[in-house]
């Protein structure tokens, strides 16, 4: 039973072949939802190939650098349904000692995982608020 009642929502996914990406991305379209797949990233693995295997129509993977308003807004362009739900799960972290993290390292952190929220959600929002 679809509990989600997703079947006529098309939702996009930033950092969507990430552990967490991968697994909204997997129970959504198990839901009947159409998702956009967006991730840097340009390999699949194992559970994503077999997720396209039996539900190829359900979904769709686009490149996206989300920390690059030109790239975000070049992947909208792609887009050939409009979109209802996004997910920002794009994230990155850093995992050396606290005292030994460089502002380079924090800069990144900060475009990916702040500045890419913000960019894609005003980037897909007012197409989304005008539909409602």
């Amino acid at each position: 039973m679809n509990s989600y009642a997703l079947s006529d929502k098309t939702v996009f996914i930033t950092g969507a072949l990430g552990q967490i990406g991968k697994a909204v991305a997997l129970h959504l379209v198990d839901n009947g939802a159409f998702v956009y797949l967006a991730d840097k990233q340009r390999v699949i693995d194992k559970d994503l190939e077999q997720l396209c295997k039996v539900r190829r129509e359900n979904y769709q993977f686009v490149h996206v650098d989300v920390t690059s308003e030109r790239s975000i807004q070049a992947a909208k362009k792609r887009l050939v349904r409009p979109i209802d739900i996004l997910i920002n799960c794009a994230g990155i972290g850093v995992y050396t000692p606290f005292e030994k993290r460089s502002t380079e390292d924090l800069d990144k952190v900060y475009a990916v995982n702040l500045k890419g929220t913000i960019l894609c959600s005003k980037i897909f929002s007012a197409s989304m608020v005008k539909r409602k």
